[in-house]
């Protein structure tokens, strides 16, 4: 230190030590390894090479070792056997020594190729055992492919077929929640399913009904009856969402679904068959109306015919029996009879004569045998013109085209009808008669300048009740429009094939 000669520091390695450490390294198959000084001289070898000890070490010859820039060197040489073999040599970190190796090549592939042997049996033996667990894997997934789609195929004919009844069906579970709701019951209630599966079953029932109805469910959930159809006596009505109320035909059944009850409904919108029994009864208290008023008007008519023969023709063949019977004395007791006897006579005869005519033409009038349609109504209008001061005026291009005689005779009783109901009621001073074509068929109206009425179907009289059942009974159609102060019109559409009609319906 400063320039100065200090001492010297000696460094001391056990060699057989050094050896035994190296002899400690597991190696697959033994390797030559040699420690040397810088310069090259052999200081411990494995497998210790006695004779070399201290002497440059003949592997190194021709390395150079004036530069320590390398770490490592791999050197390729051939043995003395003839193998090829890779001498490894590189120098200790901050020591004045060098290290080698050398690798046999043989040696080493020999090592390699056992170990490859075995990793290629073993990644063999896996790749077998992954491909036959793929194999299976593939058959399963296959099979539950199969299954999947099995079941997505019962799901949808379950669906569809739930979807395609006409009734809605509706279930729910044992909180009365509903699970199911099908296509028709959406077009029903007037509700998505998203929108209403998962809510109380009495979200479809009107407020004031929920708690009898929840009554009812219970006691049929405690009963043993497995399905039965729900009491009819019950007012069973629904609730739309838009809060309008109908009635419903309801029937029910109680199932088990994973040990848990089910009940499912079928329902069914009864809301046009009260209607169209409502009308059936309406109509049936019509018929009877009518019935009832037939009779009472057949009493009448006769009454009328009998009190106009006896009053009317009655007193006139009375009187002409009376005046043949006076002329006959006068002839049996050779007097003459004055001349004015047999003009009375004759005036009598006539009288009689014409009140048969008129009550036989009320009765029927030959008009329609021996006539059209057009005529006779024509031959109406004049009498009900003479009988009032009601002014009429007729258009009546149609009539013609009217060949049946049933429905001429029909159309005909509608007009007489409309005409004594204007004459009676309406206090009309202007009156309308049309038959016109429209389409297939032709079209009746009689419309009058009266007062007019509020017209209720319910409370129709007789004569409206009789040229409706009229015109029903021609498959037409019977239409009143009328108003307090806008005079009424009658309009009656009937079609021109009225025979086939009735002989396709027979």
């Amino acid at each position: 230190m400063n320039g100065k000669f200090r001492g010297v520091v000696v460094a001391a390695i056990d060699l057989d030590h050094f050896e035994q450490f190296y002899a400690y390294m597991e190696q697959d198959f033994q390797r030559p390894i040699g420690l040397y000084l810088n310069d090259g001289t052999l200081i411990a070898s494995l497998p210790h090479r006695e004779s070399g000890i201290g002497k440059p070490a003949p592997e190194l010859q021709g390395v150079q070792f004036t530069t320590t820039d390398f770490n490592v060197r791999d050197f390729g040489r051939t043995a003395r056997d003839g193998t090829k073999q890779v001498f490894t040599l590189g120098y200790v970190t901050d020591f004045p020594l060098l290290v080698s190796v050398t690798n046999n090549n043989a040696e080493t592939l020999a090592s390699w190729r056992e170990t490859a042997i075995t990793v290629v049996l073993g990644a063999l033996l896996v790749c077998i055992f992954i491909g036959i667990a793929a194999a299976l894997l593939a058959i399963e997934l296959r099979r539950e492919g199969m299954l999947s789609s099995a079941l997505q195929e019962a799901d949808d004919r379950y669906r569809l077929t739930i979807d395609s009844v006409m009734d809605a069906i509706i279930s729910t579970d044992q909180g009365l929640n509903i699970v199911m709701f099908n296509r028709a019951a959406e077009l029903m209630f007037g509700a998505p399913a998203a929108q209403i599966i998962g809510k109380p079953l009495a979200t479809l029932l009107p407020v004031q009904r929920r708690e009898a109805h929840d009554e009812h469910i219970k006691t049929f959930m405690a009963s043993a009856v497995p399905s039965r159809t729900m009491a009819m006596q019950m007012e069973i009505c629904g609730l739309r969402a838009d809060g309008s109320e109908f009635p419903i035909e309801s029937a029910i059944s109680q199932t088990v679904i994973n040990g848990k009850p089910q009940l499912t409904a079928v329902l069914r919108d009864i809301t046009d068959r009260r209607r169209k029994e409502a009308a059936l009864n309406e109509l049936n208290s019509e018929l009877r109306r009518l019935s009832i008023s037939l009779q009472s008007v057949r009493e009448e008519e006769r009454t009328r015919i009998s009190r106009e023969l006896h009053d009317d023709l009655g007193q006139q063949l009375t009187g002409l029996k009376l005046e043949l019977t006076w002329f006959s004395g006068r002839l049996k007791d050779g007097r003459d009879a004055e001349p004015g006897t047999l003009d009375s006579m004759r005036e009598m005869l006539d009288g009689a004569i014409s009140s048969v005519r008129r009550i036989s033409s009320e009765l029927r009038p030959r008009i329609l045998d021996d006539l059209d349609l057009g005529e006779a109504i024509s031959w109406q209008v004049a009498e009900i013109t003479r009988r009032s001061n009601i002014r009429v005026e007729c258009d009546l291009p149609a009539a013609v085209l009217v060949t049946d005689d049933a429905m001429a005779t029909a159309l005909f009783r509608i007009v007489q009808e409309a005409l004594t109901n204007v004459a009676r009621h309406a206090e009309a001073d202007r009156l309308e008669v049309s038959l016109v074509r429209e389409g297939d068929g032709v079209v009746l109206r009689v419309r009058d300048s009266g007062k007019g009425f509020v017209h209720d179907h319910g409370g129709s009289g007789i004569g409206l009740v009789s040229m409706r059942e009229r015109a029903a009974a021609l498959g037409g159609r019977f239409t009143i429009i009328s108003a307090p102060g806008c005079g009424t019109t009658i309009e009656i559409h009937v079609p021109l094939d009225v025979p086939a009609m009735l002989e396709d319906e027979a």
